[in-house]
């Protein structure tokens, strides 16, 4: 009874803590800015929160695609939130998602990091955690299936706001189309993700004119390089221009639809390799799967859809989740119901792994 008593305890405190993201108690909890040697051997950053009230359990957060990386201020408040709860939380660089890069090689870099972390002393091997978010929890149920993690498999996975099928999210990118129910759902999908999208294929299709210079831009995008971008813009001119000026602001056109349209064609066994739904049902960990209603970068069906491919699973949708926070701009009543659901997902998370 104390045991229970104390984890309902420790995902109210989760819980307060992702909603008031400033109580002075998250403030005090610091990070550890080290180190891991990446896949050459080079020194790649990480950042370790320590608990004060160790539970001898370790968890790894993997991040989505942001320049930000491991400095991304949710992915630290989530950290802190977890290490106030008892958990020893990595939250390593992926250089690959730190540069928007969409690819195999992150697969590469997370069964890696898995492995090293299970040799560090102070990691238990048999318990550990790993939680992957956006994109990055896509990338983690794929690594899941290497035998970096097959050996000594995590005692669970959670992914939130990630994708089933990658060609299906990114058309929701272009056209910000949901069906739900049977009935569509439009949506202002978030322009950033249309950036990303044309970031990583534009220079694999030919379009029928150069393109250099706005792979050049959509590079200086990626980099936030507001200066970059607009030097670059005053030395371009004709169909580059009018493309780069749609993508920049996320606006949907004809030329838009054709490039889009060669992306599908050149990558579709690429996407394959990349989406769950052709292979997650040789997955055999428990996987939490986690949404909200209200995410704009990657639709929350595609998280409806997961748990049909998967062995063992558990669904939250949310409608206070959006897609990096809780939106607390809601009636009391209906963040109390919303709470409720996430309080019990949360604490089924954390029964499930500490037994």
């Amino acid at each position: 009874m104390t045991s229970k008593l104390n984890k309902y305890i420790r995902v109210f405190q989760m819980i307060t803590g992702l909603v008031q993201e400033n109580k002075s108690h998250l403030k005090k909890l610091v990070h550890s800015n080290e180190s891991y040697p990446g896949l050459n051997s080079e020194n790649t950053p990480m950042r370790v929160f320590y608990p004060k009230n160790p539970i001898n359990h370790t968890l790894i957060l993997f991040p989505g695609a942001s320049p930000s990386a491991e400095k991304h201020p949710k992915m630290n408040l989530l950290a802190k939130v977890l290490a106030n709860a008892g958990y020893l939380v990595f939250l390593p660089r992926i250089p690959p998602l730190k540069e928007l890069i969409i690819s195999l090689e992150i697969i590469d870099w997370m069964g890696h990091f898995f492995q090293w972390l299970q040799a560090r002393e102070n990691v238990l091997e048999d318990r550990i955690v790993v939680i992957g978010i956006s994109f990055g929890g896509a990338m983690v149920l794929k690594a899941s299936l290497r035998n970096e993690f097959q050996k000594h498999p995590p005692k669970s996975m959670l992914v939130f706001g990630t994708h089933y099928d990658i060609e299906t999210a990114l058309r929701f990118l272009l056209a910000g189309k949901l069906v739900v129910n049977g009935h569509e759902r439009i949506v202002q999908a978030d322009e950033w993700g249309l950036i990303v999208l044309f970031h990583n294929y534009l220079s694999r299709v030919d379009v029928g004119y150069d393109t250099t210079t706005v792979q050049k831009i959509l590079k200086l995008s990626m980099k936030e390089d507001s200066e970059g971008i607009e030097n670059e813009l005053e030395n371009i001119s004709g169909r580059e221009k009018k493309l780069i000026i749609q993508i920049l602001a996320g606006k949907i056109n004809e030329e838009i639809e054709r490039i889009t349209a060669l992306f599908w064609e050149e990558c579709k066994n690429e996407f394959k390799n990349i989406s769950p739904k052709y292979w997650c049902d040789q997955i055999t960990q428990k996987v939490f799967v986690m949404h909200g209603v209200n995410d704009t970068m990657a639709p929350f069906t595609e998280s409806v859809k997961l748990p049909d491919g998967l062995t063992d699973s558990r669904l939250l949708i949310s409608y206070m989740y959006e897609h990096r926070e809780i939106a607390t701009q809601r009636g009391i009543f209906f963040q109390i119901k919303e709470l409720l659901k996430i309080f019990f997902f949360l604490f089924e998370f954390i029964q499930y792994n500490e037994r």
